[in-house]
């Protein structure tokens, strides 16, 4: 890990980000009435003076070292004071002009608590004279609208107005200048008019369009120092910080860094600590390839480090995190650590941290060893292994939800710690349960029980330590001898032909010497008279012949031997004296170094058979142990049982049935998970016993927190909460001093969703944690940061972070700006692992298994490059599934623009009509009695919200049962969360004013929307909005969606209306089956004087012949009506049910007619009439394609409207239509 940082670049980043949550607070004002602010009417602070009782109650709740001395000494008496003194006090306030509530009958509807039912939209920093009442400006400080109430937002209340609206007034309007000395209420007036400003001009109509209204009280004024936002614990923890660097976590030194860290590639599985990943939840799923590789490294997080993983929708993020857990929780009870980690998992909001809390409670069914609490909370039981530490707002509502709580006002643990003989009680039951499980050892005290299970997961996590070293080692040394005797074909061929090879060098070998014993008996047998008269000619030449039959007879050619040496001569014969002697030689080497070969195969064989003996025995020990078979489920049983059937060569194989490691996940590990439930607590009634008899439950030093914790630890293994709530959560008070931040009590941080987390939230906890692991993804939602660009530039130069504008770039390439970077961005940068062919550092978990794969395939093109592993298929999809996967339904409805938000009124009572019409068909489908647990709702508006909503309880009635909780909202009420169904609606209209979309704008938005649908993701909207040529997220969604023609869901017209197009006290016609839309079309052409518009994405032979379409539309162009069809190219020439050739001579006969027929080449999906400018006609019905067979003929509708009021309706149709067909003709000229 590269270094950390320094104290005085620790300092200045502590400065840095404390300063960013200042200003946050500063822009979120939540005026509340309390003891140190006054109600003040708009026209007292548009006139810039306060009165003087308003004063007084102000000054005299703040202390006078608060109060400054600086005016000048010319300043006109006002009403509050009539005397004068030479220097005069102020005091720096916050002025909200006016306040807003939400209406009263929609209180229910938004469920705000009591404190959030008065907003301050807009807020003026001023200076206040305590003798005369007058309001200045700051200098330096311009007054804001808050940004939580500006569009986009990432919730779903009041929305006032647009950042670009007031980025654009900000711009154009140039800043009042500190104006007359001697007239301060002109400049107080220009001051306030150039706050005023930064309002929409109607921002009055847009409030009371969205249920809200001026609260007639007035505004208010207070001392800006009782601005404490939200963000106060963060901020007094870098306080601390600040004040003493040196107690802050190694941790937040290494966040805090510029450092980055030396990437390397993730180490193989051989080179994994087996000892550590000892606990899995799950007994039917196990790790898939990725998360086991993410499990391994983040198990080895050093202390003072950050690990990020990366973490794609839907590919087991929360899995991972059980995974963690269990096992660091495992591992403290198997090495009989004092206490077990503490674990927190922590987000920013409550939503990200909920949903891992309700994931422990739905995942996690382990039965616990204690009883409920007695008396006063009857039934109150220790159950789940999760606690929720939440936010003192939040307490009941979870409580409430039957989740676990931890905090002052509702503290879970000090119910059972402090309840009068509890322990006594939890113990004997501990003991009962106990003895249950586990019937074979005499245990007499807990504490004997305690022992026993420690040593179960001792043994167990042994027999998993084995298991794996025995095969690797045995799988290792098997390659090895693979490779080593790769020429014989292994080493059963090795030893085979090793030992036949033996015997024929031992022949050799005996046969030299033989020869040897041979010749020297040829010599010594030869007659002394011989040499004697070896020179004679006949002597010579018999003896030569006879010494070469007797080297024949040896084997030995005479041409072996030295040329010079001519037989039968004393040299010859002493030349094949060594030449025996030399083969002799060469044969005992052979034999010996095959003899050697030989031993060493039968050494490498027997040390293979004995690594996989232990293999075996360790296998079969498995089998065979009972006391792990108590411990699993039936399914997890069968697996022990038939362990036999794995293959030790898959070992580090993790995506296979005979894999190793997937098959330990399912039985040791998840039996070593189970004991450590019950063994944890055992400890926790031990340990209980042991402090409340010391008389210790509540001393408030750090070693007595540190040990509050542990015990609660011993509990839940994981706690969940947000970051402002932990911060303040986890303090301590040293003897004599006051409460602080306990530094590194948090011994692993889990950071959820830290992609959508600012730098600066996450600072605090990273100093009260010794590690961190960083979950995200950051092609998902971004941050909501606080601060701009420019302000938080400034910042940065101000307290000497980055000193010019290439420092700055540099900090925000660091991931650390304020105003760009984001939690898992700087851990990326921290950390050394980068797996080859990835983007980003960190690892990765890639199989995905939520959405089926045509749902997941539009993520994986759109952010990840087709790196995902669709794992599910179409698992869970039967035959005849009612809605497509990726479908569409066209609404052409009109998108309006208010409030610098945006709806489409038309298209969300299309979505609530389908969905009263369908709600029945997919509560029956996926077996549940509500439609909020199968559909969920996502649109880009927040106003559009609120118009679903609106229709939604028109078409349901409020609160209707059958509705239950369904989420509607922006992606981020979705992110985390998950629906069989998604509707997602665009609310854009073709034609409108939108130059671009703002879904298009960032590709998270709609990865997040679509990734959360399981089985089908929908689009109702304006389907012209939705270009296939287009290079972005909206023209990719296009191509998917529009891949196959049975992904169009054909809506009902006849249950929703267009109010907009209907004259006074009058009616649509509608229309519902075949004939009804012949005989409309007909009329229409026999009706159109002047001009006949027919939008028909198909067109067929047999539906215009049948109809004699060509004879009535000839007539009518004869008579000077001018009839254009618009047709979709695209669907003309891949239309599978009708031949090219047909559809060609339809489309001439409508030429012959004298009709203009205009192919669209982007696609078309409305079908619609227009009659002149006085009848409009949209629905479902093609009107040149649909069969005209009443027995083939689709359930169709539409709806027909007349009158004035159409007229401007049809000339933006018209309009929207020629430039359709202009960007056609432009395309075909190109």
């Amino acid at each position: 890990m590269a270094d950390v940082s320094s104290t005085s670049e620790l300092v200045s980043m502590a400065r840095y980000w404390q300063r960013t949550l200042l200003d946050a607070d500063l822009k979120s004002v939540k005026a509340t009435p309390d003891g140190r602010n006054v109600n003040a009417t708009l026209l007292e602070i548009q006139s810039g003076v306060l009165r003087e009782h308003q004063v007084k109650a102000i000054f005299e709740t703040v202390p006078e070292q608060k109060v400054t001395a600086a005016l000048p000494a010319k300043t006109a008496p006002t009403p509050a004071s009539a005397s004068t003194k030479p220097r005069r006090e102020r005091l720096r306030v916050i002025v909200v002009p006016f306040l807003i509530a939400s209406k009263a009958e929609d209180q229910s509807r938004r469920k705000m608590g009591s404190a959030e039912k008065v907003l301050a939209p807009l807020v003026i920093p001023a200076l206040l004279e305590e003798e005369t009442g007058a309001l200045s400006r700051r200098a330096g400080e311009p007054p804001w609208v808050a940004r939580e109430y500006l569009e986009p937002v990432g919730g779903s209340g009041l929305v006032i107005g647009s950042q670009d609206e007031l980025d654009h007034y900000l711009t154009a309007t140039e800043i009042p200048g500190d104006g007359d000395q001697q007239d301060p209420a002109a400049a107080w007036g220009a001051w306030y008019a150039y706050a005023e400003g930064m309002l929409p001009k109607d921002w009055k109509e847009r409030i009371e369009q969205q249920g809200y209204a001026i609260v007639p009280t007035g505004g208010r004024v207070f001392p800006d120092e009782d601005v404490r936002g939200v963000n106060q614990r963060l901020i007094s923890v870098y306080d601390a910080i600040r004040a003493t660097p040196g107690s802050a976590s190694a941790l937040f030194g290494s966040y805090a860094s510029h450092a980055d860290e030396p990437q390397r590639d993730p180490l193989p599985p051989e080179k994994w600590n087996t000892a550590r990943h000892v606990g899995h939840v799950n007994a039917v799923h196990p790790l898939s390839v990725s998360q086991r590789v993410a499990i391994a490294h983040a198990l080895a997080t050093p202390q003072g480090a950050l690990f990020p993983l990366n973490g794609p929708p839907g590919t087991g993020k929360t899995t991972w995190l059980h995974a963690l857990w269990s096992s660091l929780w495992v591992k403290a009870a198997i090495d009989g650590e004092e206490r077990p980690p503490l674990i927190v998992v922590s987000s920013t909001n409550n939503q990200a941290v909920t949903n891992v809390q309700e994931s422990l409670a739905k995942d996690v069914q382990e039965p616990r060893w204690l009883p409920t609490l007695p008396s006063a909370a009857a039934g109150q039981a220790i159950d789940l292994l999760g606690i929720y530490i939440p936010s003192s707002t939040k307490v009941q509502e979870a409580a409430a939800k039957g989740m676990r709580v931890t905090s002052p006002q509702m503290d879970y643990f000090n119910d059972f710690e402090q309840a009068s003989g509890y322990t006594s009680a939890a113990r004997a039951y501990w003991l009962q349960e106990f003895r249950k499980a586990c019937p074979a050892p005499k245990v007499d005290t807990v504490e004997e029980g305690i022992a026993h299970l420690r040593a179960t997961m001792q043994r167990l996590s042994r027999l998993t330590i084995e298991v794996i070293d025995s095969a690797r080692l045995a799988n290792a040394f098997e390659a090895a001898c693979e490779r080593r005797y790769a020429a014989f074909g292994g080493i059963a061929q090795a030893q085979a032909q090793l030992v036949k090879a033996k015997h024929e060098a031992s022949q050799r070998e005996q046969r030299w010497a033989t020869a040897g014993q041979r010749w020297d008996a040829y010599l010594g047998g030869e007659s002394i008279w011989q040499g004697v008269f070896g020179f004679l000619p006949s002597i010579r030449t018999s003896r030569g012949a006879r010494d070469r039959a007797a080297l024949r007879s040896l084997g030995i050619e005479v041409a072996a031997l030295p040329g010079e040496h001519a037989v039968p001569s004393k040299e010859a014969r002493e030349a094949v004296v060594q030449l025996l002697a030399q083969r002799l030689e060469q044969a005992r080497a052979k034999h010996a170094s095959v003899g050697e070969a030989l031993s060493k195969s039968n050494d490498d064989h027997a040390r293979l058979m004995t690594l996989v003996g232990k293999f075996d025995r360790t296998m079969r020990d498995i089998a065979l142990d009972q006391d792990l078979q108590s411990w699993l489920p039936a399914a997890s049983q069968a697996l022990v049982q038939g362990a036999a059937s794995l293959r030790r060569q898959d070992v580090d194989e993790f995506d296979v049935p005979t894999g190793l490691q997937p098959w330990l996940d399912r039985t040791l590990r998840h039996a070593m998970f189970r004991i450590a439930v019950h063994y944890w607590e055992g400890r926790w009634t031990a340990e209980v016993e042991r402090v409340r008899a010391a008389n210790a439950l509540k001393k408030p030093t750090p070693d007595w927190r540190k040990a509050a914790w542990g015990r609660r630890a011993m509990l839940t293994p994981c706690f969940v909460t947000t970051m402002h709530t932990g911060s303040g959560v986890f303090t301590c008070r040293p003897a004599g001093e006051d409460w602080q931040p306990h530094w590194g009590v948090i011994d692993w941080l889990v950071v959820d969703e830290a992609g959508q987390i600012a730098p600066e939230i996450a600072g605090p906890m990273m100093a009260l944690a010794q590690r961190a692991v960083t979950v995200g993804d950051r092609k998902q939602i971004p941050p909501v940061w606080s601060v701009s660009d420019r302000v938080d530039a400034a910042n940065a130069r101000r307290l000497d972070v980055a000193a010019d504008a290439a420092a700055y770039e540099r900090l925000a390439d660091q991931s650390m700006a304020s105003a760009s970077g984001s939690v898992l961005g700087i851990a990326q940068r921290r950390s050394p692992w980068r797996a080859p062919g990835m983007p980003e550092t960190g690892l990765y978990l890639l199989e995905h298994r939520r959405c089926v794969d045509p749902v997941i395939a539009y993520c994986n093109e759109l952010s990840y490059a087709g790196r995902i592993q669709p794992k599910r298929g179409m698992t869970g999809i039967v035959d005849g599934h009612p809605w497509p996967h990726m479908g569409f339904a066209h609404v052409p409805g009109e998108c309006e623009t208010v409030s610098g938000s945006r709806r489409n009124v038309f298209e969300a009572r299309m979505i609530a009509s389908w969905l009263k019409r369908e709600s029945e068909t997919i509560r029956k489908h996926y077996g549940k009695a509500t439609l909020g647990e199968c559909v969920a709702i996502i649109t880009p508006f927040a106003l559009q919200k609120a118009s679903l909503l609106k229709e939604m309880d028109t078409a349901f009635g409020r609160g209707a049962a059958d509705v239950g909780n369904l989420t509607v909202g922006t992606v981020h009420s979705m992110q985390g969360a998950e629906r069989a169904l998604i509707i997602f609606s665009s609310v854009y209209s073709a034609g409108g004013d939108a130059q671009s979309y703002f879904f298009d704008k960032m590709d998270s938005v709609l990865n997040v929307a679509v990734s959360r649908a399981r089985d089908s993701f929908l689009v109702f909207g304006d389907i012209g909005i939705f270009r296939p040529t287009a290079q972005t997220a909206s023209g990719l969604l296009a191509r998917h969606l529009m891949k196959d023609r049975g992904n169009e869901i054909v809506l009902s017209y006849t249950d929703v209306r267009r109010e907009d197009l209907l004259e006074p006290n009058s009616e649509p016609t509608y229309l519902y089956d075949l004939v009804d839309h012949q005989k409309a079309l007909t009329d229409c052409i026999d009706r159109a004087q002047g001009a006949l518009t027919i939008v028909s994405p198909w067109v067929t032979m047999p539906a215009i012949t049948t109809d004699a379409l060509p004879e009535k539309m000839r007539a009518a162009a004869d008579r000077g009506v001018d009839i254009v069809v618009y047709a979709d190219d695209r669907s003309l020439r891949t239309d599978a049910e009708h031949p090219r050739k047909r559809v060609d001579d339809a489309l001439s006969q409508l030429r012959e007619a004298g009709v203009k027929v205009i192919r669209v080449t982007d696609p078309l999906h409305a079908k619609m009439l227009l009659v002149d400018d006085a009848q409009f006609v949209e629905g479902s019905f093609n009107w040149l394609s649909a069969s005209r067979d009443d027995q083939y003929a689709k359930f169709e509708s539409s709806v027909s409207y007349a009158g004035p009021r159409v007229a401007a309706h049809i000339e933006k149709a018209r309009s929207l239509l020629s430039q359709l067909a202009q960007l056609s003709a432009d395309g075909a000229a190109k």
